[in-house]
């Protein structure tokens, strides 16, 4: 079959036809090139070629979740054993660190999902990260709520940023390692409802401002993933391209003319009556408001934006002390 192809293609278009149609192109005004490939045509090898990705990204992804189905086992195992570790240490100490066991499926720059990760290194609360694969999602394959994060506490499901640090704030001791929870006063109520409602909507437009920025900011997914080759150059792509867009949607719904004029307004609003005269919104310590904003600001830190709102802003203070205190990450590496 080979061979008949081979001759076929030898009798049908001989190397000197190919020649005079290469030559032929070489030759062409630029102008008219565009008429040697008409648009039917050019649909056509883009439809192959998208074709030929979702293929290989289908094969990879059933590949990666047999492999994934043999060491399931082994890593439940080994997460088994550091909750019943978990478990045994709270019930021998009250004040233990140690009395909330959580699971994240994250994006790692997602702001949502920074918000969480901050609460738990400011209460030392160990969770395992699981890094969600934004164009399959397979790793969320057990839901059927399909955005991040996703969290499960103490066997609990719980969907949303904002639900998730109110479920572990619940879940604490009245006092954490000397860090004292209070509730939210209905003044920290407001605010945390701004940063949900508006202030986390301004932050689209402003890292994915160009395709170029929003493919670039697509980079952390070669160092924070274990995805194949394939499945990471489409995610970059494909998932910058649709964040430019979401960007260019939101900036178009909140009436956004400016969005770094815009951005820098909003924190400073938040450093002049969220903290006001305070070191923080929460007053000496800071409220779980503080430690949210800090988690949305502090997943900016991938972008040229972050600098430009260190240059910009009243934020600096604020930030640098909250950064003292939240301190390293809490999170448990994944077994190998």
């Amino acid at each position: 079959m080979r061979l008949f192809m081979i001759s076929y293609w030898n009798r049908k278009f001989s190397w000197h036809t190919v020649e005079s149609l290469w030559k032929r192109v070489r030759d062409t005004k630029l102008s008219q090139k565009k008429y040697l490939f008409p648009s039917a045509t050019r649909w056509l090898f883009g439809g192959a070629a998208l074709w030929a990705t979702s293929t290989i990204l289908l094969t990879e992804a059933r590949t990666e979740q047999r492999k994934t189905l043999q060491v399931e086992t082994a890593e439940q195992v080994h997460w088994n054993d550091v909750s019943k570790q978990t478990r045994d240490t709270s019930l021998k100490d009250p004040c233990s660190p140690f009395s909330v066991e959580l699971i994240l499926y994250q994006y790692s720059p997602c702001p949502y999902c920074n918000k969480v990760r901050a609460v738990c290194d400011y209460y030392q609360i160990p969770f395992r990260c699981v890094e969600v694969n934004p164009l399959t999602k397979k790793e969320l394959n057990f839901s059927t709520y399909k955005k991040v994060p996703v969290a499960i506490i103490n066997g609990q499901q719980v969907n949303g940023s904002t639900d998730i640090v109110l479920t572990i704030q619940n879940s604490l001791q009245n006092t954490k390692n000397g860090r004292a929870i209070s509730p939210l006063t209905l003044e920290q109520r407001k605010w945390l409802d701004w940063i949900d409602d508006y202030f986390i909507h301004l932050l689209p437009p402003n890292i994915y401002r160009t395709p170029k920025e929003a493919v670039r900011s697509f980079d952390y997914i070669v160092h924070h993933s274990k995805f194949s080759y394939w499945q990471q150059e489409t995610t970059r792509w494909f998932g910058g391209l649709a964040m430019y867009m979401v960007a260019k949607r939101l900036k178009s719904k909140y009436n956004i003319q400016d969005e770094r004029r815009s951005l820098y307004e909003a924190i400073n609003l938040w450093c002049k009556e969220g903290i006001g005269d305070k070191t923080f919104c929460g007053g000496e310590q800071p409220a779980l408001t503080d430690l949210v904003m800090f988690g949305v600001v502090r997943s900016l830190e991938y972008y040229d934006v972050f600098q430009d709102i260190q240059a910009n802003t009243d934020m600096n203070s604020w930030y640098q002390k909250m950064q003292r205190l939240v301190g390293e990450s809490s999170m448990i590496p994944l077994a190998e």
